[in-house]
């Protein structure tokens, strides 16, 4: 999401230890993360070139550089084919997408923050599933997140830090209002934009840990995510919540927790609790002591306000924090008008926070925008429709002349058996005058030797004759019965060898089948003949 090299490849000395970008343009910050480039190290070989740069995932999104790589997957930055502008696409990282749940979480993310509209929340374009790599597309950033800011001037003032609070708020008020908890606020997932009249302008990012409070699914997971041995704790050691490192159910109220810790580290330059090891740090949460600010910028004074409504967002008790985003929302605007009315300053980074800025003024020309997006989509909709429905006209077209020339084409005539036809649902048809050759060959049992029967093909109330040859050594029956059960003849008038007919048959409503079988004997085994047929025919009267 961060802007990132236009090519692979590229001639670099050194790379960012952040993003891992190589850069060798002698810019003062980097082209991949807009980390400060004295953090730059030299990179003496040349690492191996991803295998996806130059790909165009799903025949759309031409990959063109890496942007980063986190705990669920890497970012790149892409090129839509069709609208012809830049996006930023996650893919999921090989390890995790063996795992069959992780592809479905990571949809998840994409179906939840779809659903978020707001300006300072990161707009999720699309999702799929490509050569079994799962990917999202999102809108293309340029600037830095707060974690490289914090690393590079260490803590920000008052009214600067209350200013980014604010916006991060218009964000979770919307994921709020749809039952949506981030769950893993952090440095790092918030990322910091400029207008064009040079005002900060904030995005929250990666709603993959994102829990609806009705449903209770996770969505994704993150590499700073931790687990104890009394149940799975989700989210960063620093930023969580009491009732997180407890496992107990979420609501609006922990991304406030998380809201307060981003405050405190932002002005007082550090954490809320810290500890040796994870656990010390989980623990701290749970019964620690928040060091006031004034004893980590002594020489500082803070706005009115600042500090109590720090306190009451880091409470352990969450009934005990602000109800909502709304009350947090105005508790910030009062504390940022005392800390300008204190400081008598207007820099950049304040102008416009809360006068609400203009989507267009953050417009890239290069980067796709959701509106860009929705009109493309709609646009192949509307040819996907055309399309289809010139194919079903032409299919109509066809299916009217294949069926002119099935119905006037005649009904071929059978001359053999179709084997297998030994019941009713698989009966050979026999037309009426048509010599029908057969054999009965292969015994259906060890006592029930194998039976032949047609459907007739003859009007109801048509009289007709009906005649079987015989088979040497075989004594043959040829029967008839009605399509609804009822026997209609049954001729066995003559012995071994010989055959059998009917003078007189008229065919029921219900039409006739015609049965050609051996006479079974009981305890003598039926005969089976292969090679010596029989030949039925049925003749008008």
């Amino acid at each position: 999401m961060t802007e990132g090299p236009a090519q692979a490849g590229l001639a670099a000395t050194s790379s960012c230890p952040s993003c891992g970008v190589r850069d060798a343009t002698g810019n003062q910050y980097c082209t991949g993360c807009g980390r400060a480039q004295t953090r730059l190290q030299p990179d003496p070989k040349q690492g191996p070139v991803d295998p996806l740069i130059s790909e165009v995932i799903d025949g759309r999104f031409r990959v063109l550089s890496r942007l980063g790589q986190g705990g669920m997957g890497t970012v790149y930055l892409a090129e839509h084919v069709g609208i012809g502008k830049r996006v930023a696409v996650k893919v999921l990282r090989a390890e995790r997408a063996s795992n069959s749940d992780l592809p479905k979480r990571f949809r998840r993310e994409a179906m939840l923050v779809s659903q978020l509209t707001d300006a300072h929340t990161i707009a999720v374009f699309d999702y799929g599933v490509w050569r079994g790599i799962a990917y999202l597309v999102m809108e293309y950033l340029r600037g830095e997140d707060l974690a490289a800011l914090l690393d590079r001037e260490g803590r920000l003032p008052a009214a600067r830090a209350v200013a980014i609070a604010h916006q991060i708020c218009s964000s979770l008020g919307e994921a709020h209002a749809v039952g949506l908890v981030h769950r893993d606020l952090k440095p790092e997932n918030v990322f910091i934009m400029r207008t064009s009249s040079g005002d900060e302008f904030i995005k929250v990012l990666d709603f993959g840990l994102a829990k609806t409070v009705q449903g209770g699914f996770d969505v994704g997971s993150s590499s700073d995510a931790f687990q104890t041995a009394h149940g799975a704790i989700v989210g960063t050691p620093y930023f969580m919540s009491p009732e997180q490192v407890r496992g107990e159910p979420v609501d609006g109220r922990t991304d406030l927790y998380a809201l307060g810790a981003l405050l405190y580290r932002m002005i007082g330059g550090d954490f809320p609790h810290r500890g040796l090891t994870v656990m010390h740090v989980l623990e701290a949460h749970l019964s620690g002591v928040v060091r006031p600010l004034s004893e980590l910028i002594p020489n500082e004074r803070l706005p009115e306000g600042c500090e109590s409504l720090i306190r009451r967002l880091l409470s352990k008790d969450k009934d005990s924090r602000p109800s909502g985003v709304r009350e947090t929302m105005d508790a910030l605007l009062a504390v940022s008008k005392r800390a300008l009315s204190q400081t008598g300053a207007d820099p950049n980074w304040e102008r416009g926070t809360f006068e609400g800025l203009k989507p267009e003024e953050l417009d890239d020309p290069a980067a796709a925008t959701r509106r860009e997006f929705a009109r493309f989509s709609a646009d192949m909709r509307r040819r996907l429709r055309l399309w289809w429905t010139l194919v079903l006209m032409a299919l109509v077209g066809i299916g009217a002349v294949v069926s002119a020339y099935v119905c006037d084409r005649p009904v071929p005539i059978l001359r053999s058996e179709v084997e297998p036809n030994d019941e009713t649902n698989t009966a050979t048809r026999l037309t009426v005058g048509a010599e029908m050759s057969a054999y009965i060959g292969r015994r259906l049992r060890r006592d029930v030797s194998d039976r032949d029967v047609f459907d007739l093909q003859a009007d109801p109330g048509a009289e007709v004759s009906a005649s079987v040859s015989g088979v040497p050594g075989m004594d043959l029956v040829l029967e008839g019965y009605g399509k609804d059960g009822e026997m209609t003849f049954r001729a066995d008038a003559f012995k071994a060898g010989e055959g059998e007919g009917m003078m007189s048959v008229v065919v029921p409503k219900s039409g006739l089948y015609l049965i050609v079988r051996e006479v079974w004997v009981q305890y003598q085994t039926p005969t089976e003949n292969s090679t010596d047929a029989y030949n039925l025919v049925v003749t008008p009267r």
